[in-house]
């Protein structure tokens, strides 16, 4: 019996690298705060990476339309590195792909990003396209339910799934502490995913969960202003995710036979250090087992959307689950958000 798996992920990040502190100390202007560099220090963040050379062009603080022509003009050749590297690993070419999905909440345009990326790469004009557009730091989980229905529907198909986010063009000129968080965490990045049904091989995509909590939709925005996307974090994220995410989870495993204990390698988002310590002590996660979204977020910081697949890929290099494993996929964002994906190697 055919399954749909994922068959391959590649990464790609900017050129420019930049040490935290350095960030930091580049905007400084923009935040005139002197307990900025203390926010910066507490997110355990050492590197993450930006399409911009310096930081001079966010002290200038552009305009939105300037800053939206900035992400036109980045995202494709980064989301084609991702794409590329996935499909090689996939020993998959590009007329092979039958879907594409895009997920992205730091631009938009029409057309949107799938037709660029589409028509660089020489992909077929009669291609199934999808473009998932502002559900935050979340979204590679439905981008991936999108893609599993489009193999079930068709199985000798294959399906791409890309999430790309250039944060670092919305960075604010705002000395609050919200916003001095949101610049110390986000990062550019993407990623993507090569999806198609297989009866053995790949990462099995066996069931999912997505939950919203309605009434805390104020707690976690990313809002459209005249220069930039002003994004809001509320202190009370971690305590929603810590108290949400574990009934959900067992929720997920009861209704496919099994326990906690089934589960080996977990691959969960690093919004933060302090969401992944709430979630080890919630849990009750023994062994590091949330080691490799820890790296993540210390090397690349917080890319929204594409940093699950990050944690993903270094999990599979470094763990090498053994077949028959079980995986859980965690994801959150806006809304609030969870998102679960229960996977088998």
């Amino acid at each position: 019996m055919t399954q749909p798996a994922i068959l391959a992920v590649g990464t790609a990040v900017p050129a420019h690298r930049y040490n935290q502190m350095d960030i930091c100390e580049g905007l400084s202007p923009a935040f005139n705060n002197r307990r900025a560099p203390a926010v910066f220090r507490a997110t355990e963040i050492e590197t993450r990476y930006s399409v911009l050379e310096t930081t001079d062009w966010l002290v200038q603080n552009p305009d939105n339309e300037t800053r939206l022509a900035r992400y036109h003009a980045e995202a494709p050749p980064l989301g084609i590195r991702a794409i590329r590297r996935a499909l090689q690993r996939a020993h998959r070419t590009p007329n092979q792909i039958d879907h594409l999905i895009i997920a992205s909440c730091t631009g938009v345009d029409t057309p949107s990003l799938d037709v660029a990326i589409a028509g660089e790469m020489g992909l077929s004009p009669y291609l199934s396209r999808s473009a998932i557009v502002g559900m935050g730091c979340h979204a590679f989980l439905p981008a991936l339910r999108q893609a599993i229905h489009a193999v079930q529907a068709h199985p000798q198909s294959i399906a791409v799934v890309l999430t790309l986010e250039l944060c670092t063009l919305h960075f604010q000129h705002d000395r609050s502490l919200r916003n001095m968080l949101g610049s110390a965490l986000f990062a550019d990045g993407a990623s993507a995913a090569v999806v198609g049904a297989t009866e053995n091989g790949g990462l099995r995509l066996l069931d999912g969960l997505s939950y919203s909590e309605y009434r805390t939709q104020a707690e976690m925005t990313f809002h459209p202003g005249n220069r930039g996307y002003k994004i809001h974090l509320s202190g009370q994220i971690p305590d929603l995710v810590r108290q949400q995410t574990p009934p959900l989870i067992e929720r997920l495993l009861s209704a496919n036979g099994l326990r906690l204990s089934d589960i080996k390698h977990w691959v969960v988002h690093p919004g933060g250090m302090k969401i992944l310590d709430y979630l080890e002590q919630t849990l009750e996660l023994e062994n590091n087992e949330l080691q490799y979204s820890r790296a993540i977020l210390r090397e690349y910081g917080n890319m929204s959307s594409a940093t699950l697949l990050f944690v993903l890929e270094r999990l599979e290099r470094e763990a090498q689950p053994a077949p028959g494993d079980y995986g859980l996929l965690v994801g959150f964002g806006p809304g609030v958000t969870i998102e679960l994906e229960l996977v088998q190697w």
